[in-house]
């Protein structure tokens, strides 16, 4: 599914509650201010609500079969799809402030790289050659003085 550079979430139920934070943050107002037309609003709300009655249904196994599995996956495709488009599509604009970056459930870019402690030592190997077609390998760390 996701991928770890990936700005959806991974699991089913995470996407799903992502594109629900997202239909409950366009109000009508913000919908208009970003140029969102009430066609697409209204398909990335019927395609969310297909997944999530697929999904019930795929997590019951009383009705599980494999035509609700595929049609599951489907429906999450399709609704993966429609959210990836709203991104590029609506999300890039520069109406959006940072403040409605976070409540769409986006991760802030981290543009403070995290300290790295300078090197205390100098790795070290040492190869022997027992006999009888060994070798033998020694890793070791020599401290700096």
């Amino acid at each position: 599914m996701a991928k770890t550079s990936d700005w959806l979430p991974g699991s089913r139920t995470g996407i799903l509650a992502m594109c629900l934070s997202w239909i409950l943050y366009l109000t009508e107002a913000r919908r208009t201010a970003w140029g969102v037309p009430d066609a697409e609003f209204t398909e990335l709300g019927s395609l969310s609500s297909t997944a999530q009655t697929l999904l019930e249904k795929a997590q019951n196994d009383a009705k599980r079969t494999h035509v609700i599995t595929v049609e599951c996956q489907e429906a999450f495709k399709a609704l993966e799809t429609k959210m990836r488009f709203f991104r590029d599509r609506y999300f890039k604009l520069p109406p959006l402030s940072e403040g409605d970056w976070a409540a769409l459930g986006f991760r802030q870019k981290d543009t403070h790289p995290s300290p790295a402690p300078a090197p205390d030592g100098v790795p070290a190997a040492s190869l022997s050659y027992p006999g009888g077609g060994r070798r033998s390998c020694c890793l070791t760390r020599r401290m700096r003085v």
